[in-house]
């Protein structure tokens, strides 16, 4: 990309531009205010807060972590969820089963 702006500009003082671009990055990256990445650096920095967030929208038993509440609504009413529900309800109740036989034996 470097190249191709050099290329495409050539009356420019690049070496200049670059630096002002590598400042710029630096001073956004330091601040945490970098486009794209703000929660990627919150997760960084505050990792027991982004962990809280990260699952308050986590379905245990399909181990899936979706994004706001309405995906997570979405999520519970599918046919995958109801699914994966009934199976791990299926293990507890064979689990306990298996359990009670040992203890009455």
């Amino acid at each position: 990309m470097r190249k191709f702006y050099e290329r495409s500009h050539p009356l420019n003082d690049h070496k200049k531009i670059f630096q002002n671009i590598c400042e710029q990055y630096e001073s956004e990256w330091k601040q945490g205010s970098l486009f794209g990445w703000e929660s990627i650096l919150k997760e960084i920095r505050n990792p027991e807060v982004a962990l809280e967030e990260n699952n308050k929208y986590f379905c245990v038993p399909c181990n899936k972590r979706l994004q706001n509440e309405e995906c997570f609504e979405t999520h519970v009413k599918g046919k995958k969820h109801i699914k994966m529900v009934n199976r791990v309800a299926d293990k507890i109740n064979e689990t306990t089963s298996f359990n009670v036989l040992i203890l009455l034996s």
